[in-house]
């Protein structure tokens, strides 16, 4: 629930909503390490704030759970592109491609 209020304020940014979202994600993530909604959420966050090592561990932890995930490949490769690592970049690029033609493969 905390999560979806999260993802609401995010939504809405007025001001205070993305550290108040970013503080709710914190504490369902302390209840719930493995919630991996608001894992990726939080990371978003991170990466808009700057924050990209953070997000980069947040992103990478999504992967190593659904490895499928063509959302958080592609922040991870946006991630490493702000942090100036292109090879491992276009890899997660590429696995986001891969991995989006399967899905519209099966549509």
């Amino acid at each position: 629930m905390k999560t979806n209020l999260a993802i609401s304020l995010l939504n809405r940014q007025h001001g205070g909503d993305e550290e108040e979202a970013l503080s709710l994600l914190r504490e369902v993530l302390k209840k719930d390490p493995e919630n991996l909604r608001a894992k990726y959420c939080s990371a978003l966050l991170l990466l808009h704030r700057g924050q990209l090592e953070d997000a980069l561990d947040a992103f990478l932890t999504v992967i190593k759970k659904v490895p499928a995930n063509p959302e958080a490949l592609y922040f991870t490769g946006k991630t490493l592109m702000q942090l100036s690592r292109y090879e491992e970049a276009l890899q997660y690029f590429s696995d986001t491609n891969y991995i989006n033609q399967i899905l519209f493969s099966c549509n």
